[in-house]
């Protein structure tokens, strides 16, 4: 039974320079590959969901090493700011990338598999698997980072799915 895993909850990650070890970025492929079907794994789609991940990772290597991400009157404090500015920084790749039609087609294919994503959960909570509607809820979230909705629906059937398994254990 595929299960939403707390592996899959970071898709990639930034490393600030530490001594001698220098700064990089970190994705991990099972998360990258996690919510998307085989039959999309093709380069227009596949580059457009990866490139939203390693823009926001860049801008946080741009607020390490050079104390900003646009603008050097910016708070280099890290925390809610620095995740904002991130997210803005990722906003503006993808919109540039949309002015490619392939770029446009592909995130639409990606908002599509989101919404079967999101519909298999619904099925999947119906029949009172929990576990399963969470890995489906989280997939359509990470296709669609903008429905909020998603990633809503994805902590209710984890937490569930969560409190079944302990009290299952007992």
């Amino acid at each position: 039974m595929e299960k939403a895993d707390d592996r899959f909850l970071v898709s990639g990650l930034y490393e600030a320079r530490h001594l001698s070890r220098p700064s990089n970025i970190v994705l991990f492929q099972d998360a990258l590959q996690f919510p998307l079907p085989e039959i999309i794994r093709f380069r227009p789609v596949t580059t457009f969901y990866v490139a939203r991940i390693v823009a926001h990772e860049a801008a946080h290597h741009l607020a390490s090493t050079r104390g900003f991400i646009f603008a050097e009157h910016e708070p280099t404090k890290k925390g809610v700011f620095e995740e904002e500015m991130a997210n803005r920084y990722t906003f503006e790749v993808v919109n540039r990338m949309k002015e490619k039609w392939y770029y446009r087609i592909a995130e639409k294919l990606l908002r599509h598999c989101s919404k079967v994503h999101f519909l298999e959960g619904q099925q999947h909570w119906k029949r009172g698997q929990h576990a399963r509607a969470a890995s489906s809820w989280y997939k359509a979230w990470l296709l669609d980072l903008e429905n909020q909705e998603t990633i809503h629906w994805f902590l209710k059937a984890k937490a569930s799915a969560d409190a079944t398994a302990i009290t299952s254990d007992r």
